[in-house]
């Protein structure tokens, strides 16, 4: 498989999913040499203000290496993507559903954060910071619900409280509806 070729040159969507049945150690392992791959080979492009890609990295926390060792190994192709993914033309979308599990790198690099419900009072203080709350406006994150979230996109808006769509699909999905839904959002696209 050349992943330049058939990954990152082809248009349209790629889904690479380690579930976890993967051992953890392999995902890890997996990860970093694609990642560093993605990295490596955008750099030999060099630097644009292009958008090349976009890479959405799902309960995003999972990623992070856990342990001593783990950390002593691996977990800095992850940090160098935040830091250098803008000037390559790299797109990050990292989804995590507890703030607090993220490291600095990935809200010190953010440029657009939305935030959901948060519930623990770590994530209520990860959230706080990154958005530079007042005070006064902390309590008001515990009162977000389904549907609406708190955005901030930096230097363009001050905070504010969106509503979101609801997604067009509830519960699981397979393979086949995925690529229906994809030639839908294309067609409308195109429209």
């Amino acid at each position: 498989l050349d992943i330049g070729r058939e990954i990152l040159e082809r248009k349209g969507i790629t889904i690479l999913e380690m579930d976890l049945e993967f051992p953890y150690h392999l995902r890890i392992l997996f990860q970093e040499m694609l990642l560093n791959y993605i990295l490596l080979y955008y750099m030999k492009r060099g630097e644009t203000d292009q958008l090349r890609i976009v890479l959405v990295m799902e309960e995003f926390q999972n990623m992070l290496p856990q342990s001593y060792h783990e950390r002593q190994v691996g977990g800095e192709t992850i940090k160098n993507l935040f830091r250098e993914s803008r000037k390559l033309g790299i797109g990050t979308i990292s989804i995590a559903q507890e703030a607090s599990e993220l490291g600095n790198f990935v809200l010190a690099n953010c440029k657009t954060q939305l935030h959901f419900t948060t519930v623990t009072k770590i994530d209520i203080d990860t959230v706080a910071n990154g958005l530079f709350l007042k005070p006064h406006q902390i309590r008001y994150i515990d009162y977000f619900w389904r549907g609406k979230c708190l955005a901030k996109i930096k230097g363009r808006t001050q905070n504010m409280l969106i509503k979101t769509h609801p997604p067009p699909f509830t519960g699981k999905i397979t393979d086949e509806q995925l690529k229906e839904i994809s030639k839908r959002w294309q067609s409308q696209k195109s429209e």
